[in-house]
């Protein structure tokens, strides 16, 4: 062919394997066609192939192209051959072939090819099939992409957290493992039973570590060699199945199988990965992350310290055999990795990662594999784990301004101008935008007492390799739904804000907050719950918005998650005033009812205001 009217640019993966394919990582994430020549390309089809057969051949149409003008076609939904992925036992490397072509006119065919079937192609010397006599070439690119056996962990430089597919705690082998724990939870006098977090208490949630600690000691795993880089590169990954029957593992397997089991236990488990190394932990309390992967040291070492833990680490290499290590004594051993700061590298929380939908990938149980049981081995001499000293945990010191209560706002003096912020809010730097599913629910914490710490949007929204669309054509759910819901249960609210515009923000509405009080002894920062959107007149296109109920509330720096949090100043809530007689005095509308607003068991009844309104 001549010179391609048709330029094709790829942006892709450089390799894939079953666990990316299961959890929604896209192959080619988008495909760029411009249109090079001069003149405008109509009936245009797009055909991807693939060599071998790891995926089904993609077609879509391209109604037009003008000269000089580009389209990008994302997500390019491949469907990807499960079947062939997770047959892979080595990497092999594929290929494939995108073209854009156009289907000829029966005229414009030689004479001896036009009466042919035009669906059947014509194969070229080295066996491809190539483009039929019925077909005109535009562009074409072509590409490699290897593909990893199903066992294998593309490492911390391609999506870390996928290192939870192979958390895998619905094997028959696990819960053998959990029957073996139970053992040694009654052998130290305890309740047989896992109760998970329901107890709330930390040091039933240490005892039921322990025990799991104390089955996988009893399997009498040998430890191997890991290989040399294997957190920036991958590995191979021996699924916990295997390092059970096996009796074989290195510190990652190891910490794979003990997040497996934790989670099957119903805890929350982490896997830590520090140069060279890799080595397990969990919460004690019902708690996670704010992300999936955490390369912060200070957010492990702040939950970690001597007399206030919420966090557990573990060295899961001192369980082998070999070795008499105590759980205490493992505790002791991993959280010594944390003191080289500079070797750390991520963290990886298995709960907040099911949150976001990575899923334990498929094991496929062979009949003479479901007949066989691992080795039971009765509970042997070890001592049941210290009780905690959390003597610390919560113990800060405090300080609280204490002033009186004034009206903000006298009718006779509002300003009904679009300068006002009260009747026509704008985005600005002195504004951040929460992202909230209930405001009424978020009202009714506030309202009790409970702070929350506000943090940047979640890396899964801004460069995941992850693709939103295709998720929600798949799971008929919206991605960042299931994050904001779980952020909430932990006391965290995302905004639509980067980390250091946030940061920014954040710290100029403390400062003007503190100058308004200290200079005028008045409050200006508020929540504003729900907002009415309206126009000037019928005939406007420009709306407006108007906060409707404002919760006064402070914000407090805080050291320990090195961000802020949003607690209530425990004032009256208000309803916006100045919208209400803005309403009544220049639109006729009279809203009662509202002023005192209407209230619940926890504070304000915000589903009832909202409904009033509308």
């Amino acid at each position: 062919m001549a010179e391609q009217l048709i330029g094709i640019k790829v942006e892709g993966m450089s390799a894939v394997n079953f666990s990316m394919q299961q959890n929604y990582v896209p192959l080619l994430r988008s495909i760029r066609l411009d249109n090079t020549g001069e003149e405008t390309q109509h009936e245009m089809k797009l055909r991807i192939r693939f060599d071998p057969a790891f995926a089904q051949e993609y077609v879509t149409q391209i109604d037009a192209l003008e000269p000089g003008s580009s389209v990008e076609l994302r997500p390019v939904k491949l469907l990807l051959s499960t079947e062939y992925l997770f047959s892979l036992t080595e990497k092999i490397t594929g290929h494939y072939t995108i073209e854009v072509f156009r289907e000829k006119t029966a005229a414009a065919l030689p004479a001896e090819t036009a009466v042919n079937d035009t669906k059947e192609g014509v194969v070229s010397p080295d066996g491809a099939e190539a483009l039929s006599a019925a077909e005109e070439l535009l562009g074409t690119a072509a590409g490699e992409v290897e593909l990893l056996p199903k066992d294998q962990w593309s490492g911390l430089h391609i999506m870390p957290e996928l290192v939870t597919a192979f958390v895998t705690p619905n094997h028959p082998h696990i819960a053998q493992i959990l029957r073996t724990a139970s053992d040694y939870l009654q052998k130290w006098g305890k309740d047989p039973a896992f109760t998970a977090y329901q107890t709330q208490n930390t040091n039933n949630v240490k005892l039921q570590m322990a025990a799991i600690y104390a089955a996988i000691q009893a399997q009498q795993i040998d430890y191997v060699v890991h290989p040399a880089s294997f957190e920036a590169a991958g590995q191979r990954i021996r699924l916990p199945q295997a390092v059970l029957e096996q009796k074989q593992g290195n510190c990652l397997d190891l910490s794979i199988l003990y997040a497996s089991c934790l989670e099957a236990a119903g805890l929350h488990g982490l896997i830590v990965f520090i140069t060279g190394h890799a080595f397990a932990g969990a919460w004690l309390e019902e708690e996670s992350f704010a992300d999936c992967a955490v390369d912060d040291v200070s957010a492990l070492e702040k939950r970690t310290a001597a007399g206030a833990e919420e966090i557990l680490l573990v060295e899961m290499t001192d369980a082998v055999r070999g070795k008499t290590v105590t759980f205490d004594t493992a505790l002791q051993h991993a959280r010594a990795h944390l003191v080289k700061m500079e070797d750390f590298d991520y963290v990886v929380d298995v709960s907040r990662c099911r949150s976001s939908d990575i899923r334990p990938i498929p094991t496929r149980l062979e009949e003479a594999q479901q007949e066989t049981d691992i080795e039971r081995y009765a509970p042997g001499m070890v001592a049941a784990p210290s009780a905690l000293d959390q003597s610390l945990l919560g113990a800060v010191k405090e300080g609280k301004v204490e002033i009186g209560r004034k009206e903000l706002w006298e009718r006779k003096l509002l300003d009904f101008s679009m300068r006002n912020a009260l009747l026509n809010f704008r985005v600005t730097k002195n504004a951040v935008q929460l992202l909230v599913s209930d405001p009424g629910q978020l009202e009714d914490e506030i309202a009790d007492g409970k702070d929350f710490t506000l943090l940047e949007l979640p890396p899964e929204l801004k460069q995941s390799l992850r693709d939103e669309k295709m998720y929600s054509v798949e799971n008929d759910k919206v991605l960042i739904e299931g994050i904001v819901t779980e952020e909430f249960k932990h006391r965290r609210i995302r905004t639509v804000l980067s980390e250091n515009e946030l940061q920014g923000n954040l710290k100029s509405l403390q400062r003007a907050a503190k100058v308004s009080l200290e200079e005028n002894g008045a409050n200006t920062l508020f929540l504003a719950a729900g907002f009415l959107r309206w126009y000037e007149t019928e005939l406007s296109e420009k709306p407006r918005y108007a906060p409707l109920v404002l919760i006064p509330v402070e914000l407090v720096r805080s050291i320990r998650n090195n961000g802020y949090i949003v607690r209530s100043r425990n004032e009256e809530t208000q309803i916006n005033i100045t919208l209400l007689e803005y309403l009544r005095q220049d639109h006729g509308v009279a809203i009662g009812g509202l002023d005192p607003l209407p209230e619940d068991e926890h504070g304000i009844n915000l589903p009832l205001v909202f409904q009033t309104i509308r």
